[in-house]
């Protein structure tokens, strides 16, 4: 079953003048017989034609007469089924709106009223809707990349007194939690914002990007020196970064970011943060 199909038909009915159909559709009208006039690369419906389209996609898909192609738009994968058989038809992500929490290890998560102690490498799959559910927690640290968010639990430096009863937040990637979910969610739970970045100018460039920013946490400065005096991180990781970060980074930046950016391009090299996770 093609979303794009039902979706093509429904637009097609909605206009009333000539349309330019995908072979996609042409090829269901022609298997289902429907006639219908060509002008050029574009065909027009017919009464008859348009009656004759609205009844193939009740019976294939149960789509009901009247349905619109964007009446999807908002909508569940549960809510999608009301307007036909293709729970897939909605635009909706299943975790557009969801948040992944955790906190530092032994440290529980403050839920309302309750006090949550998660395993090492486990985390809480929350909707936005529920931020203020984490008040308790004085500040948040948000984290880059999903494998140091997963493994916080092994991180190679010591977290900073002042942050170990953060709310610990993954940023999100593409294809999984969403990054707009995990902005939102900042801004609604109106803490401060501590992120654990890649130490490079995208990364850089991210946490004074991000909502409610109050400072990096990193390794100490002699730390990452340290790694690029032993010949730790890529040149390509910071030259390939340069052009959507160095204006950026060159304008006034707080001073603890000022640091890193110094640093990284003393060398010309940038460290990613699983550097500091590993087993």
């Amino acid at each position: 079953m093609s979303q794009s199909l039902i979706k093509a038909g429904l637009r097609a009915l909605a206009e009333p003048g000539s349309i330019r159909a995908s072979k996609e559709l042409l090829s269901y009208l022609e298997e289902n017989n429907i006639l219908l006039t060509h002008s050029g690369s574009r065909i027009l419906l017919g009464m008859q034609a348009r009656e004759e389209l609205e009844r193939a996609l009740e019976r294939d898909f149960q789509i009901a007469l009247g349905t619109k192609a964007d009446d999807w738009k908002g909508k569940s994968r549960a809510e999608a089924l009301s307007l036909g058989v293709n729970e897939k038809a909605t635009s909706i992500l299943v975790r557009g709106g969801r948040v992944a929490v955790k906190t530092f290890s032994g440290v529980p998560v403050r839920m309302g009223d309750e006090n949550i102690v998660l395993p090492d490498g486990v985390n809480l799959d929350v909707p936005i809707s529920v931020a203020r559910d984490f008040s308790e927690h004085e500040c948040v640290v948000l984290v880059e990349n999903w494998e140091a968010f997963e493994h916080i639990h092994k991180l190679s430096f010591e977290v900073p007194a002042n942050l170990r009863d953060a709310l610990v937040v993954y940023r999100g990637q593409p294809g999984g939690f969403k990054i707009d979910a995990a902005q939102r969610f900042l801004f609604a739970l109106n803490k401060p914002v501590f992120v654990f970045p890649d130490i490079d100018p995208a990364g850089l460039r991210i946490a004074l990007e991000t909502p409610r920013f109050a400072g990096v946490m990193l390794p100490a400065v002699d730390m990452i020196e340290t790694l690029l005096i032993e010949g730790r991180g890529l040149s390509e990781r910071y030259t390939s970064q340069l052009a959507g970060s160095e204006r950026i980074l060159e304008g006034e930046v707080p001073e603890d970011v000022g640091s890193y950016w110094s640093l990284i391009k003393k060398f010309g090299r940038g460290i990613p943060q699983e550097e500091f996770v590993k087993p």
